[in-house]
């Protein structure tokens, strides 16, 4: 009887969320595996993102994941770490104050990070804001955006890129505030 190690697992569970669910394919987004820059930040651009579900679309204009109007439509991408630790979730968002409201939900192997997406005045506004500080160890990982629940508005986010930065080793601007933020094990 053969045995699968953590991260074996996490690519199965992975592979069997997605299996029979054809990705959307759109100019200039190309998913791929994500590696380590060398300053050990994890840039998780929207144009590198799988995209699914009856609405998301990769935006031209601003290289993001918008038309977000579906609890159905998600968003994932793979990243490799060489040296796991404490990671900085940051986001680069707009959203519209009439679409405000609805939660979103991001999950990375057994951690789930959820919160209301706050507006950022208009689409055009792009703003960061550090989410959490995640703990990840070596190796493959992937993390899933969507809703996390039904919408409670017509859209969720224009979402531009996350990026997993080494603890308290950068910042990005400008920078917006984004209360609530709940992390869980599963």
């Amino acid at each position: 009887e053969a045995s699968i190690d953590p991260s074996q697992m996490r690519d199965l569970l992975a592979y069997l969320q997605v299996a029979g669910t054809p990705r959307k394919a759109f100019a200039n987004n190309t998913p791929i595996l994500i590696t380590q820059e060398p300053n050990q930040f994890i840039t998780l651009p929207a144009s590198a993102a799988e995209v699914y579900g009856p609405s998301l679309v990769f935006e031209q204009r601003y290289r993001n994941l918008g038309h977000w109007g579906s609890e159905k439509d998600r968003a994932e991408w793979r990243f490799q770490i060489q040296r796991g630790g404490q990671f900085d979730l940051w986001i680069n968002w707009a959203l519209h104050r009439n679409a405000s409201g609805s939660s979103i939900s991001l999950k990375i192997g057994t951690q789930e990070i959820t919160g209301v997406v706050p507006d950022t005045g208009d689409w055009d506004t792009y703003n960061w804001a550090k989410l959490t500080t995640l703990s990840l160890p070596s190796g493959v990982h992937r993390l899933t955006a969507q809703s996390l629940r039904p919408l409670r508005s017509n859209f969720l986010i224009d979402l531009s890129r996350l990026v997993l930065v080494p603890r308290g080793k950068g910042a990005f601007q400008p920078m917006a505030p984004w209360q609530g933020i709940k992390v869980r094990s599963q």
